[in-house]
């Protein structure tokens, strides 16, 4: 099981690009810290989908910074425990290198996504984009 403190020193261990890295500790770091999460305590999934939920609703960030800090989170503890395998298997219910998000909409509607591990910008920009044409207003009427 993955603790915030193994978190950081798997990352400085990676081959992967400094950038990247930068960008995963700077949000696994500002999720954890948002909670008061001790470093040194177990991140099990129940913990993880909890910080992240928390994240989202408390954060000071706006709400597609805050997700994208909160899903990093949650693939960098994927990765971490090794949830994710290639192959064809489905893990947890989801396709091959994707990851089930969460998003509270208002209290009592939540929101599933599955969505890949190496979600871009772009595909983001275009979910949002979709996102937008769903609220239905009868004319005249705002909520």
């Amino acid at each position: 099981m993955a603790t915030g403190n193994d978190l950081m020193k798997f990352l400085d261990g990676t081959d992967w690009k400094k950038s990247t890295r930068f960008a995963y500790k700077t949000a696994c770091s500002r999720v954890l810290r948002n909670g008061d999460f001790p470093l040194d305590s177990d991140l099990t999934p129940s913990v993880v989908e909890k910080l992240a939920l928390q994240f989202l609703t408390n954060s000071v960030y706006k709400s597609s910074t805050a997700g994208l800090y909160a899903g990093r989170l949650k693939r960098l503890v994927a990765i971490y425990n090794g949830q994710r395998q290639l192959g064809r298997r489905m893990v947890g219910g989801c396709p091959p290198d994707t990851l089930k998000h969460t998003f509270p909409v208002r209290e009592g509607v939540v929101a599933t996504f599955v969505l890949p591990m190496d979600l871009t910008q772009i595909e983001v920009d275009r979910l949002v984009t979709f996102l937008k044409t769903l609220p239905y207003e009868p004319a005249g009427e705002k909520r």
